[in-house]
């Protein structure tokens, strides 16, 4: 195996796919805290308390913004390097030229739109066994695709999440006397 190949593949660091691989681990808490305070549904509110600050809005804007980009497609540069690594790992029977091309189809097909951290995640999982597959065969596209999804998805709910917070709507407060007036108009309404 090539040292140009190990050396890719060592290059990005752990920290920054640690955060890819668990986003809120890396939140801050305020941060946290906003997002488990969303409301459901199409259109999400927020409590006034947790409504972003200017400052705020500009770290979410921009962590979304670096999100999207490490969930971009992977290229195909990537996805030759992570084959090339897994099939070092695990050789193959001796293929003709149409079989051989086929094959590497049938992988960029599969693998088409999964993020580059994920598809290296992924690598790593397999070859450390931690994948859940039998140890002796090389993955087929679609158990590598969903091995890159899995690695993928919690990046992916916090990607929509920050996109969900920066569009939601802030609740307006209840002031006392609405509430009061409220209540009152129920009762008059409801039978005792």
């Amino acid at each position: 195996m090539s040292q140009e190949l190990i050396q890719h593949r060592q290059d990005q660091p752990r920290q920054r796919l640690r955060a890819l691989l668990d986003p809120l681990t890396a939140s801050p808490p305020w941060l946290i805290g906003c997002v488990k305070a969303l409301g459901e549904g199409l259109r999400p509110k927020i409590p006034k308390a947790f409504a972003l600050t200017t400052e705020q809005r500009a770290t979410v804007t921009e962590m979304s913004s670096r999100l999207a980009q490490h969930l971009a497609p992977a290229s195909p540069a990537d996805i030759g390097a992570a084959l090339a690594l897994l099939q070092c790992a695990f050789p193959a029977a001796a293929m003709d030229a149409v079989t051989a091309k086929a094959n590497v189809r049938a992988y960029a097909l599969a693998l088409e739109g999964v993020p580059a951290f994920a598809l290296d995640e992924a690598a790593r999982r397999i070859l450390r066994g931690e994948a859940g597959l039998k140890h002796a065969f090389m993955p087929t596209p679609p158990q590598l695709r969903d091995i890159a999804n899995e690695a993928s998805r919690p990046a992916r709910w916090h990607a929509v999440q920050l996109r969900r917070l920066l569009d939601a709507e802030v609740e307006r407060e209840v002031s006392e006397e609405e509430r009061a007036r409220v209540v009152a108009r129920f009762r008059e309404i409801l039978p005792n």
